[in-house]
């Protein structure tokens, strides 16, 4: 929009620009954005006033490289493919206009190639927001990632996705950790490595007297629970809803996460020939999808014990992606823990992704239980035959 369009607008309906109002509280500014232009456009008589939410990020086709030239000052080397941060620079002079924002994305970055300065200005202007989004961010080590955390202390909403760690290894864990509490309404957790997601527990949880969560959405793609087990048992008093993703990912290159064996892990390890309690602890609405592997009746059985059959909603979608998985599915297990459910104030809802029809007879057999109840069970094939 330029300040033409702009300006015919806000002299337009009020219907009008109330529609612009919202659509323009959030300002993107990527490596290629024009400064100068941005300058223009957020002034204190034209948007500026509106904008709750600043995008910091580069786009992850690296469409930002296309018009990039040797010697612009966010290229390192002697070709235009390499993104060096530099152009973060610039940034925190500009960004010293907003005063109201409310919400920070920070997006696809080397967390070690941008300057120890620019990167406590930026944490330091934005310190109060209440909204904090980091996506496609590789930190070098975890200290790095909870310094970072540590900078926003006001924080209510807390989403984190596709976060790595350069240094990854049993012997590095965070120095220190935050013992103020932690009250979040929203909490995300997204495909983040496996030692990311053990170095967030720990600092999400670890060491708190407080830690609360409304509402949580979490992606796990590790095969150990001890770490899952002590997130839901610290969050569960809270916790109202919760989306529930388990998902089967190779494991990254360079991340040689910690094992249940470490000496000093800040979570006791599950013992498998006990029963595995979360006490006390009852979401209202619980929505889980699990891509069926040897970990999956586990995650049943301990997810189960969030539901309350007096006011819990539960929806649970298990996916098989081949016959073999659905063949090695102990189904009498999966039975007994789920046929209770039909008894519950609110139906329950199972769904099934299975290779194909020749999955059914498994699922007639198997399930036979929970099938003469009052349950509502759908199920979906990949290879219609």
């Amino acid at each position: 929009m330029s300040l033409d369009e702009y300006h015919n607008v806000k002299n337009g309906a009020e219907e009008d620009v109330a529609f612009f109002k919202r659509a323009l509280t959030i300002v993107c500014i990527r490596p290629d954005s024009d400064l100068l232009f941005l300058d223009r456009m957020y002034q204190p008589d034209t948007l500026l006033p509106y904008v709750r939410e600043v995008r910091i990020y580069t786009p992850p086709d690296g469409s930002h490289l296309h018009t990039a030239k040797p010697g612009q000052p966010y290229i390192r080397g002697k070709g235009n493919d390499i993104l060096r941060h530099a152009w973060l620079d610039r940034l925190p002079d500009f960004l010293q206009r907003f005063e109201n924002v409310e919400a920070l994305h920070l997006v696809g970055f080397e967390w070690r190639l941008i300057y120890a300065e620019t990167k406590l200005r930026l944490t330091a202007r934005f310190a109060s927001v209440t909204h904090l989004v980091f996506s496609r961010i590789r930190f070098w080590s975890s200290n790095d990632l909870v310094k970072a955390l540590d900078a926003f202390h006001l924080l209510r909403v807390l989403e984190l996705d596709k976060l790595e760690l350069d240094l990854c290894a049993d012997y590095h864990w965070p120095s220190q950790v935050s013992e103020n509490p932690l009250v979040l309404d929203r909490l995300c957790l997204g495909a983040n490595s496996d030692c990311v997601n053990k170095v967030l527990v720990w600092w999400l949880c670890g060491k708190r007297e407080k830690m609360s969560v409304g509402t949580a959405s979490i992606a796990w793609a590790e095969s150990e629970m001890a770490s899952l087990v002590f997130t839901l048992r610290r969050m569960g008093p809270s916790l109202q809803k919760l989306q529930f993703e388990r998902v089967i990912r190779a494991p990254s290159g360079n991340c040689n996460a910690w094992s249940d064996q470490r000496v000093n892990m800040p979570w006791p390890p599950l013992m498998l020939d006990q029963p595995i309690i979360i006490q006390d602890i009852w979401v209202q609405d619980l929505k889980v999808i699990i891509e069926w592997d040897e970990q999956a009746t586990l995650l049943v059985k301990i997810l189960r014990q969030l539901v309350d059959h007096r006011y819990s909603k539960f929806r649970l979608d298990l996916r098989f992606r081949s016959m073999d998985t659905v063949r090695s599915a102990d189904w009498a297990t999966l039975d007994d823990i789920l046929s209770w459910m039909p008894t519950s104030k609110h139906p329950f809802y199972l769904g099934l992704t299975l290779p194909s029809r020749k999955g059914r007879e498994y699922v007639l057999r198997g399930l036979a239980k929970l099938l003469t109840q009052r349950a509502i069970v759908t199920i979906e094939y990949d290879n219609e035959e």
